[in-house]
């Protein structure tokens, strides 16, 4: 199967749209692909083509080559403090740390079925949302990915039943950084044979003890 180009286009006030830049392949129909910039300009793409790949954007620089970097994450990136970076995947995570590169693929917890997505505040701490759950029912989790080191527990956020909804599935549309340090989760469940959306927020960052 023939790879498609990975490329990118950039904005800028005072010169308007770029042209069109290749940056990486990938399969055909690739949904998996995400970007994110710091607040330096820093910019960081992944995506999926058997492992995880990524290319990298430097200010005045460009974009470098795109490289393998792991076969966990790929699919949803975020990027905040300069340097630093988290991707998640499948059912892993893995952190992106100048000038060490790619952390190994860690395992998120919990049954991950689909849409997994992830925010980030601008101290790095980063949340994963997604969708798990068995054959009769899904649900909607949240787990913390602190800054550099360590994972939270998997929360629980909600529980629907498959076999009363005729084959509807529950979504996570979107996952946002607030202002006041939340994460903004709006997901779809189903609710008496259609769908509802629905809004949720938790802190990023764990409470203290």
């Amino acid at each position: 199967m023939l790879d498609e180009a990975v490329e990118a286009i950039r904005y800028s006030t005072s010169g308007g749209w770029s042209t069109h830049e290749r940056i990486g392949d990938c399969p055909p129909y690739n949904r998996y692909l995400s970007i994110d910039f710091d607040a330096d300009g820093n910019g960081i793409v992944v995506w999926v083509n058997d492992n995880m790949n990524a290319n990298y954007y430097l200010p005045g620089t460009g974009w470098l080559a795109p490289e393998v970097v792991g076969s966990g994450g790929g699919r949803h990136v975020a990027a905040e403090p300069a340097g630093y970076a988290v991707s998640i995947g499948g059912t892993g995570y893995s952190r992106f740390q100048s000038p060490d590169g790619w952390s190994v693929a860690q395992h998120l917890s919990g049954s991950i079925k689909y849409d997994s997505l992830l925010v980030m505040n601008p101290v790095g701490h980063a949340a994963a949302t997604w969708v798990g759950g068995g054959s009769s029912f899904e649900t909607l989790w949240l787990q913390r990915i602190p800054y550099r080191t360590g994972i939270g527990e998997p929360m629980l956020i909600a529980v629907t039943d498959e076999s009363a909804i005729g084959g509807t599935y529950s979504r996570v549309t979107d996952v946002t950084h607030l202002p006041d340090g939340d994460a903004g989760i709006v997901f779809l469940m189903p609710d008496a044979g259609e769908m509802s959306i629905w809004f949720n927020r938790i802190p990023i960052e764990a409470p203290p003890p």
